[in-house]
C-alpha cells in the first residue's frame, strides 16, 4: 500500500544548504548517515533522500523519515522505481534541492559535526569560489570484528596551498596527472547549485564509476575552487562499497588503464571539444592520459615486467588464502598509491609556482 508523504511546504523559506544523499541497499549504514546530518551544528539544511531502486528496506526507512520531519528531509525517487545508477539518481536530487549550496553525502559515509558549517562559512567569504573541497578520514575503525580491523587514517592533503582559491583548470590537470589520486571524496564537496545546473551537473551514461570525475572536470575547468586541510567527513571503507565492486570486477583498476577510466577521457576529449577548451596543460595532461589506450601495445612493452608481476597476482589470488593475500594485496595498493602521490607532487610543485606568479592564468595559452 502506497503512504501519502505530507506535503513540502513549497512557501518556506529555501535552506542554506541542500544535501543530496543517493542510496541502494545500504540498510546497514543509512540511519547512521542521516543522523550525522541532523547533528550538523549549522541548522540550515535540507537533506534530499535519492532512492536508486533499493530493495532491503532502506526506501521505507527513507519514506519514515520523509513522513516524520516532512520540513527539513525530503525522499525522492525514480519512475517506476527504477535503478538508474548514482549519476542519474544525484540529477534527481539536484533537480529537487532548494538551497543556495549543494553538498552531497554517499549513504554509507557520515559528516563530521562542524561539516556543513565551515564550507557555508567559506562560500560565503569567497563569492568568487564555486566549490569548496576539504578532507576525510578513511574510515576503517567501524569494523568491530578484531580480524579485519585497522586504523583509520586520513586522507592526503593536496600538495598546493591549502585556503587560497585555484584558477581553472589547474585543479583538472592535477586530477589527470596524478592518474586520479587527487579526487576528493563526494562527501567532501559543496558548490553553489546554480553552478551545477549551470554546467550540466551529472552524466545519466556514467552509472557507477568515475561519475564524481565528470561533475569535478566540469567545475574544475570552469569555476574557482578554494581547497582546505580541514577533515570535515568519515569515509568507510567496507568490501561492499561501489570502489571495491568495480575492482573485483576489473571494471576500475586504480592506476592501470581499465574501462572506467577510458570511458571518462573519452568523454573528456569530447567534452573539451566543444566547448572549445585551448588550454595547453590541460590537453597535454589529457594526451598523456589517452596515450596508453591510443597505443595500447606501446604501454603494454613498456609495461612488460609490471603485467608479469600483474598476471601472477591474480593466479595467486585463486589459490593463496585470504590471511596470506590480504598483505601483498595492500603492500601493492600502497604502491600505486605511493607512485600516484609522486605524480601529484610534481604536479603540484607546478601548480604551487603557477598559483603564486601574478597573472599566471592569463598567459596560459601562450
Amino acid at each position: 500500500m502506497n503512504v501519502e508523504r505530507p506535503r513540502r511546504d513549497v512557501l518556506a523559506a529555501p535552506p542554506r544548504v541542500s544535501v543530496v544523499m543517493v542510496f541502494h541497499d545500504v540498510r546497514r549504514y543509512f540511519e547512521e548517515a542521516v543522523a550525522s546530518v541532523r547533528a550538523q551544528t549549522f541548522p540550515d539544511w535540507e537533506l534530499v533522500l535519492v532512492d536508486d531502486g533499493s530493495g532491503d528496506g532502506s526506501r521505507e526507512i527513507a519514506e519514515s523519515l520523509a513522513m516524520a520531519d516532512s520540513a527539513r528531509i525530503q525522499m525522492v525517487e525514480h519512475a517506476g522505481r527504477s535503478n538508474l545508477g548514482i549519476s542519474a539518481s544525484r540529477s534527481l536530487g539536484v533537480a529537487h534541492a532548494r538551497g543556495e549550496f549543494l553538498a552531497f553525502l554517499d549513504a554509507d559515509d557520515v559528516y563530521l559535526p562542524d561539516r556543513l558549517a565551515r564550507h557555508v562559512e567559506l562560500l560565503d567569504r569567497y563569492p568568487e569560489v564555486a566549490l569548496v573541497q576539504s578532507r576525510v578520514e578513511y574510515w576503517h575503525s567501524w569494523q568491530t570484528d578484531v580480524a579485519v580491523a585497522r586504523e583509520d587514517c586520513l586522507e592526503p592533503g593536496l600538495p598546493l596551498p591549502a585556503g587560497q582559491p585555484i584558477e581553472p583548470p589547474q585543479l583538472l590537470v592535477l586530477l589527470l596527472r596524478s592518474r586520479g589520486y587527487t579526487v576528493p571524496a563526494v562527501c567532501s564537496l559543496t558548490t553553489r547549485t546554480h553552478e551545477v545546473r549551470r554546467v550540466g551537473g551529472f552524466e545519466a551514461s556514467f552509472r557507477s564509476a568515475y561519475e564524481d570525475q565528470v561533475l569535478l572536470a566540469k567545475l574544475y575547468s570552469q569555476c574557482r575552487t578554494l581547497v582546505i586541510d580541514d577533515v570535515l567527513a568519515r569515509y568507510r571503507q567496507h568490501p561492499g562499497s561501489v570502489v571495491h565492486r568495480l575492482e573485483r570486477e576489473g571494471t576500475y583498476v586504480p592506476g592501470w588503464p581499465n574501462p572506467a577510466e577510458r570511458a571518462f577521457l573519452d568523454w573528456l576529449q569530447v567534452y573539451l571539444d566543444a566547448s572549445a577548451c585551448d588550454d595547453l596543460p590541460l590537453r597535454g595532461a589529457l594526451q598523456a592520459a589517452r596515450w596508453p589506450y591510443e597505443h595500447p601495445w606501446a604501454w603494454r612493452l613498456a609495461h612488460l615486467p609490471a603485467l608479469s608481476l600483474r598476471a601472477a597476482r591474480r593466479a595467486a589470488q585463486r589459490v593463496l588464502p585470504s590471511a596470506l593475500l590480504a598483505p601483498i594485496l595492500d603492500l601493492r595498493r600502497r604502491q600505486k598509491e605511493a607512485a600516484a602521490a609522486r605524480r601529484a607532487r610534481a604536479e603540484g610543485r607546478r601548480l604551487e609556482r603557477a598559483l603564486n606568479t601574478p597573472h599566471a592564468h592569463e598567459d596560459r595559452r601562450t
